[in-house]
């Protein structure tokens, strides 16, 4: 346990900088942004603004990941812990950056609605777009964070399939990635856009009154299956030089 304790800071103080940086920024553009439609508008409504945090935030967590995780692994190996150690930190670092997301994403979401109003600004609302019973903001802050939960899973996963296939993984995942803008046009055409409805429908609750809850338990069911694929995949993975 102590071990993986001094992996867990080690991450922790590794990808800290990086995203203080990022918060600084996002705040910083978002603020400017505010100011620019506040001063151009010519009438009483100065238009809508999309500040949900979460947004930029999935998008940070995934490339923060992928791009830290070799230089990571390798330095925590050389210092002798365990492989299990480290896999054990790394899904410890997701769980406490996605709580530590969407705690933010709450506390933005909050001061849009209290604030924005004020210049004349809308803020749109994705969780009361999808979710008409989700006001609570446990229930809210549940949702962002398994969301957080799925994108850091997907990125341990891209990672650790990276590190041990390397180019290969990266030429066959782009060729699907490529590929995929193809067949999905082609599948839409033979009908399957009311099936892809569903399915989407049904992993985000819409239209459920327990949406959000269900939602958020789908997310989580999700995570822990891309979590537990990048351990077993992380199991017995090399030291690169």
């Amino acid at each position: 346990m102590d071990r993986t304790l001094k992996c867990l800071r080690f991450q922790i103080d590794q990808i800290k900088t990086s995203t203080i940086i990022f918060f600084s920024i996002f705040v910083s553009f978002y603020i400017l942004l505010i100011a620019l439609l506040y001063t151009t508008s010519s009438g009483d409504s100065s238009g809508s603004v999309n500040g949900n945090f979460a947004f930029a935030a999935v998008f940070f967590l995934f490339i923060n990941t992928t791009v830290n995780y070799t230089a990571i692994y390798n330095n925590l190996l050389i210092f002798g812990n365990t492989r299990k150690n480290i896999n054990i930190s790394f899904l410890s670092s997701a769980a406490i950056i996605s709580a530590i997301f969407a705690a933010l994403s709450i506390i933005l979401d909050v001061l849009n609605r209290a604030f924005l109003p004020l210049f004349g600004i809308e803020s749109s609302d994705l969780i009361s777009a999808l979710f008409p019973y989700g006001s609570q903001i446990m229930l809210r802050f549940l949702w962002f964070f398994t969301v957080m939960l799925v994108v850091a899973g997907v990125a341990l996963l891209f990672s650790a399939l990276n590190y041990i296939f390397g180019k290969t993984f990266k030429r066959v995942f782009w060729t699907g990635f490529g590929l995929s803008w193809v067949f999905i046009p082609f599948l839409l055409r033979m009908n399957g856009f009311p099936v892809i409805v569903s399915a989407i429908e049904f992993l985000v609750g819409y239209g459920n009154r327990y949406g959000i809850l269900l939602s958020s338990l789908n997310f989580f069911v999700i995570a822990c299956i891309f979590g537990t694929g990048s351990f077993l995949l992380a199991r017995r993975q090399p030291q690169k030089g």
